[in-house]
């Protein structure tokens, strides 16, 4: 809740907005990585993994795999999709590729060098994500 300077009575804060502060004439926006879908909040609510948001001010985090596409995820309050969803690696380009059978990807910040082989396959480098 906020109130105007000279008004004797409150207004609650619009949705993707709070105020915990007594006293205040404003309220404030939510900070990116977080929302508010509530009017009257004091506080927002941090966007869950595989979520985002890279705005201020919002009532709804974005899906990573509905906005970026099929692969990406993202951490607690995040701000952008940077992250392989489970089952995926990321590519040095920063895409995330299917991993491939006879490995494990745990997904997060997973790369083809950090996939695990499973037994009876093996691939040529530590690098290679390529696996017989």
């Amino acid at each position: 809740y906020y109130s105007q300077t000279g008004e004797a009575s409150c207004s609650k804060c619009g949705a993707g907005r709070f105020q915990k502060a007594a006293g205040q004439t404003a309220c404030n926006p939510c900070p990116r990585g977080s929302v508010q879908p509530n009017t009257g909040a004091d506080n927002c609510k941090p966007c869950e993994p595989g979520e985002f948001m890279n705005e201020s001010g919002q009532t709804a985090c974005l899906v990573c795999s509905t906005i970026e596409g099929k692969g990406y995820s993202s951490t607690k309050e995040a701000t952008e999709c940077d992250q392989a969803a489970s089952g995926y690696f990321m590519k040095e380009n920063g895409e995330p590729k299917l991993c491939p059978t006879g490995s494990t990807c745990e997904g997060g910040a997973t790369t083809g060098e950090s996939m695990v082989v499973e037994r009876h396959y093996y691939r040529f480098s530590r690098s290679s994500t390529e696996l017989l």
